[in-house]
């Protein structure tokens, strides 16, 4: 039977309030989960942008992790070797691999520092648009599915190798291309079962797994939507329970139930039953699908105490 481990919004967590610098140079706060799920809460009914969120909204577009994290990697990246972006603490004796698509890198800025407090070596191997489920998705630049498979093979391999105690598989599980004009996406089928071979391949290797729950899929880039409706900021929000994002994570939960991988719940920090675009006078994402640099930042907190069960989790599963 799957473990979830997830701190439930109303739980209590002793970190304190810390502070760090965001790709913008301007100051953000990691909180409590119970401040943030009040936050969050408080959120779904704002209905204009204060002064806050309007700043936050000029630099929202490029407020990616992708693009402002040290040693973060793009096109011809090194992080596509194991190994070659280490974060955390480079010291430790204990390794947390973080793998998959774009959509892995967007929480360093909250990993990272987790992986610091707790005394973690983190290390992230990633490529745009190839998640880590196997499938066989259409890179959309290129047009061609031996791309993915070849880098997704490639890091398989080279993880295995380097036997992290976890690995943290994190990727966008809407819209993954197959290359089919009738049938232009995966469906959560063919997401559950690919993922599900995914974690089954690594936890035979002998590494514990933990299954980081996507973000929502909003229908347009949301600084455009915010900027376009500053005073009607609940037409940028977008449903939790949106049918086809509920099979979507359902996918996901399966594929980590069956398998017995250890699932950390990330939505309690973005929706409640909605889920909006700004949180904390935070414009929480950068565009339709990737959380924003300055809100995963904020997020450092809750984050260690994720990790740090996800861990103990997995060793009192080890026996």
């Amino acid at each position: 039977m799957g473990r979830m481990w997830r701190t439930g919004i109303t739980g209590v967590l002793a970190s304190a309030l810390l502070g760090l610098s965001s790709a913008s140079g301007a100051a953000t706060v990691s909180v409590t989960t119970p401040t943030i799920a009040r936050a969050v809460a408080s959120a779904v009914r704002q209905n204009h942008l204060t002064s806050a969120a309007q700043a936050s909204l000029q630099r929202a577009a490029s407020d990616l992790a992708l693009t402002n994290y040290p040693r973060r990697g793009l096109g011809a990246s090194p992080c596509q070797t194991y190994g070659m972006c280490v974060y955390g603490d480079h010291s430790a004796k204990t390794t947390v691999a973080l793998f998959g698509d774009s959509h892995a890198a967007m929480w360093l800025p909250a990993l990272d520092p987790a992986a610091k407090k707790l005394h973690l070596r983190l290390v992230l191997t990633w490529l745009g648009a190839c998640p880590t489920a196997d499938v066989d998705p259409v890179q959309p630049a290129l047009g061609n599915p031996a791309y993915c498979n070849g880098f997704r093979k490639h890091a398989d391999a080279q993880i295995i190798k380097g036997h992290p105690a976890m690995i943290l598989l994190a990727e966008k599980t809407s819209q993954i291309p197959t290359g089919n004009a009738a049938y232009p996406w995966f469906p959560p089928s063919s997401l559950r079962k690919g993922l599900t071979s995914t974690i089954r391949m690594f936890q035979h290797a002998g590494i514990a797994v933990g299954i980081l729950e996507d973000t929502p899929l909003f229908p347009r880039p949301v600084p455009a939507c915010l900027s376009q409706h500053p005073h009607a900021i609940t037409r940028c929000s977008v449903a939790f329970n949106d049918p086809l994002a509920t099979a979507l994570r359902g996918a996901e939960q399966s594929a980590a139930h069956a398998s017995g991988a250890v699932y950390l719940a990330t939505h309690q920090w973005l929706c409640t039953t909605v889920c909006p675009s700004v949180i904390n006078q935070i414009v929480a994402y950068a565009d339709s699908d990737h959380v924003s640099f300055t809100y995963a930042a904020s997020l450092q907190a809750p984050f260690t105490v994720e990790l740090k069960g996800a861990l103990a989790t997995t060793r009192t599963a080890r026996g």
